[in-house]
């Protein structure tokens, strides 16, 4: 959907920002449009092939690219309730493992 003549449709120092899905935007159209101007920066909450690996290109660009692009959590599906649940499990098992109890939910089985 984002690719090379989406952005090409862009005023010159466009900002572009993506909150839907990472596979909806051309990473190599997008380096393009920040290479060439076309685009002052973009922002982006999600990326395709989640979860991001250390090699994906977005990641790997000179720092004249780097500093045009801005990467967020995308955690839009969170809600103020959820987060506030989330938290406080956390919480509960710092103190279990304060008080020497193992922790509820435990992924690798220690």
């Amino acid at each position: 959907m984002c690719d090379k003549n989406f952005f090409e449709k862009m005023k010159e120092g466009s900002y572009f920002v993506n909150t839907s899905r990472g596979e909806l935007v051309e990473d190599q159209a997008l380096i393009h449009a920040l290479q060439s101007g076309k685009l002052a920066m973009a922002a982006l909450d999600t990326l395709s092939h989640e979860p991001v690996q250390k090699d994906h290109i977005l990641l790997r660009q000179p720092e004249e690219i780097q500093n045009k692009l801005l990467f967020s959590p995308h955690i839009g599906g969170i809600t103020a309730s959820s987060f506030r649940r989330g938290y406080a499990a956390i919480w509960e098992n710092v103190g279990r493992i304060i008080r020497g109890e193992k922790p509820v939910n435990v992924v690798n089985g220690l």
